[in-house]
Parts: structure tokens; sequence; C-alpha cells
């Protein structure tokens, strides 16, 4: 499939469908395109929810994906935390496990936020989620 102007039955209004992901179109040829139709929706679909390195995530990248992946407990403790510094604590945590999460339990349970605490189970679940973004 390739993209293509197309108009609507109905109201004859100009719509570009781009199913090839024309990345490599310049921005000149889109800009064409693109100027020829009255509305523009544009919808992204990716197999990953982050499709860029954990380096470059901003802290609400970050709160979003702990939020995707349920593991809301952790928020108190990495919610201002950027991809970098979520990237190195990963390292800390495969370094010496179990001293990582019984640091991370305690700094949670200090911060005694909505009483919620941090089990074993969601600790591992974290590394498995974060494990997949790491390069």
């Amino acid at each position: 499939m390739s993209s293509y102007l197309q108009s609507t039955n109905q109201d004859n209004i100009p719509v570009w469908i781009d199913q090839d992901e024309t990345f490599d179109t310049s921005m000149n040829e889109k800009y064409e395109i693109i100027d020829e139709c009255e509305y523009i929706l544009l919808l992204i679909l990716t197999n990953n929810e982050y499709s860029f390195e954990i380096d470059q995530w901003t802290t609400d990248d970050v709160k979003l994906f702990l939020i995707s992946k349920n593991l809301n407990s952790l928020l108190p403790i990495l919610c201002e935390m950027n991809g970098k510094f979520l990237h190195e604590l990963y390292k800390m945590c495969l370094s010496n496990r179990e001293s990582m999460f019984h640091t991370l339990q305690r700094e949670i349970s200090i911060l005694n936020i909505n009483n919620q605490s941090l089990t074993l189970l969601i600790y591992l679940r974290f590394l498995n989620e974060i494990q997949k973004y790491i390069p």
C-alpha cells in the first residue's frame, strides 16, 4: 500500500492517507500534499509505548511508564526521575537486587503516601518491565 491523496465520497474533502509511514519523504513533499487537505488527522501506531531510549525519557515519560505498567507504589520515590536516573537506578538494582529492594521499600515507607508499600512482586515486575527499554 502506498501514500495517496483521496477524496471522501460525501463532501469531496481531500484526505492524505500515509499507509507507508513515509519517514523518508522530504518535508516539502509532505507540505505540498498536506496543503491540499482541509483537515489533518495524525495517528501514529507503534509496537512499543516508548519507542525511544530510556535515557531520553522526561519525568513525565517516567510517570506514564510507571502508571501504565501498574507500578504506582513506586511513583512517590521515582516521580522526579528522568530516564537517565531511572536507567542508573536499574543498574543499581541489577548490581545488588536484595539491597536495592530494601532501600526502595524503606524510602516508600518513609514517604508513606497513600499507605502504599513495595512488594517483592512489584519490584520484580519493575525490573522486568524496565529491562525492555534498556539499550
